[in-house]
């Protein structure tokens, strides 16, 4: 009975934080501005969290989809970086050499997906 009360109350509780939440009043500048400072200051982690709560607001802005994929491959999670660079550059991120070269995704870049991802890239950059 106890756990029923506690859930009956997180969700009353949730529900009524729902209501009053006010989407208009965020500042996604605000959240890219502590992403980069978490990035900075190499708290990818939270950089990443950051990032993911700025792509609610703006799924289609490439630049902060690269940072997050930077993110996750200096964490060294090669399906994430992958996910969210291929996003990047459908998205208007498409600086090849710059994607080949950045050391954030050197833990993930001989990584099968990763390579992959690299090779797709290159055959839609040619493609007229």
């Amino acid at each position: 009975m106890k756990k029923f009360i506690s859930a009956l109350f997180l969700l009353i509780f949730s529900l009524a934080i729902a209501e009053s939440f006010d989407f208009t009043k965020v500042n996604i500048d605000s959240l890219n501005s502590i992403a980069h400072q978490a990035y900075q200051q190499e708290n990818y982690q939270k950089a990443a969290e950051y990032y993911l709560q700025y792509m609610q607001y703006d799924v289609k802005n490439g630049s902060v989809c690269y940072n997050l994929a930077c993110c996750y491959g200096l964490l060294g999670n090669e399906e994430l970086a992958v996910k969210y660079l291929e996003h990047a550059y459908e998205n208007g991120f498409t600086n090849l050499e710059h994607i080949q070269n950045d050391p954030d995704f050197d833990k993930v870049r001989n990584g099968k997906e990763f390579a992959a991802l690299i090779k797709q890239l290159n055959r839609k950059n040619k493609a007229p």
